[in-house]
């Protein structure tokens, strides 16, 4: 859906029209940055730490930058560690492609405004496999629903099998100073998937955040597939800003290939240096309930002078969780998510 979206922006040009009776910048504002809902790493609260600046965004948008190795060089690197930053690219990607666009587009003058309403299109995209065939309708709508908060949709409509517009990224944004604030965000990839010549995605994405004070982002994925297997896979992720570091948890929740249930979470917290604490956990069992399987392990790492290096493991066993972060050497503190 990605490179679906990324080559609408440009088609708006052929909608616009001249002045309208509001100014469409409340519109626009009503778009949060992607900078705004970024879910930061130890890496990046390292990073600010030792420029003494804001904690920076998550800027890898490439697959060379987003490997493991692109930020985290050591080979002794806590895979933990990894993961976390692995985690945050995931997400933060998503959200970036999603909100870059939708942000273009209302760069660009809306087809109408009317009361509390602006709408850019709506717009057609033709076909990447038959030249001249018009496959998709899109429009974005945007409204004010009361002082300081709005509502938007990009919508779009099936031209070959003709139906109504279905919301493919909706939200709510409550916009505050300086690029922060709060709302929520829903991507439906079921509706995208009914879309011509459309990625097989499924599932829906929602994400909650709030920046006005400390910055935390909530978000769930549910009807998923696992794209090994196909089978049903959900998953929940929480970020929160603490101080100069961060406290992220991601669950999942899915089936092995003989659909037994299974769960994976990884709980990873750091401080301002980068130095921090993972604690994994994994649950399975049998279909019928016969059998069950629970597993915990933990990793500590050292902060970014000590290239995120693995400082205690307890699978394999290594070193001891003296060797962890003052604030980190307690008993593990698995993920409380509840995965939808």
């Amino acid at each position: 859906m990605r490179k679906t979206i990324a080559t609408l922006a440009l088609a708006v040009l052929a909608s616009a029209c001249g002045k309208q009776d509001i100014t469409p910048d409340e519109a626009r504002s009503a778009i949060p940055a992607a900078s705004a809902i970024r879910i930061d790493t130890p890496k990046d609260s390292a990073d600010a730490s030792s420029t003494a600046a804001s904690p920076a965004a998550l800027t890898a948008t490439t697959a060379a930058d987003a490997t493991f190795d692109a930020r985290f060089p050591a080979v002794t690197t806590s895979d933990y560690a990894r993961w976390s930053y692995v985690t945050a690219w995931t997400v933060n990607g998503g959200a970036w492609w999603t909100l870059a666009t939708i942000r273009f587009i209302t760069l660009l003058p809306p087809t109408g405004c009317s009361g509390d309403t602006c709408t850019w299109g709506p717009w057609d995209e033709e076909s990447k496999i038959t030249a001249g065939l018009k496959v998709k309708r899109w429009q974005l709508v945007v409204t004010k629903v009361e002082e300081g908060k709005f509502r938007y949709e990009l919508s779009a409509m099936n031209l070959v099998e003709p139906g109504p517009f279905l919301p493919i990224v909706s939200g709510v944004a409550e916009p505050a100073a300086a690029g922060r604030g709060k709302g929520e965000l829903t991507v439906s990839f079921e509706n995208a998937r009914q879309l011509p010549e459309s990625e097989l995605r499924y599932g829906t994405l929602s994400l909650q955040y709030d920046t006005t004070a400390a910055t935390r982002i909530d978000a769930q994925l549910v009807g998923s597939r696992d794209e090994q297997n196909g089978n049903p896979l959900d998953a929940a992720y929480a970020f929160v800003a603490t101080g100069a570091g961060g406290d992220l948890q991601v669950a999942f929740r899915g089936q092995d290939p003989a659909a037994n249930p299974v769960g994976l979470s990884l709980h990873t917290r750091w401080d301002g240096t980068g130095s921090g604490r993972g604690d994994a956990r994994v649950f399975a069992e049998g279909v019928n309930g016969s059998w069950t399987f629970d597993y915990g392990a933990s990793e500590c790492w050292a902060g970014k002078a000590g290239a995120f290096a693995l400082t205690y493991d307890t699978d394999p066993v290594f070193g001891d969780v003296s060797a962890c972060a003052a604030a980190f050497q307690g008993e593990p503190q698995y993920s409380t998510l509840d995965v939808p």
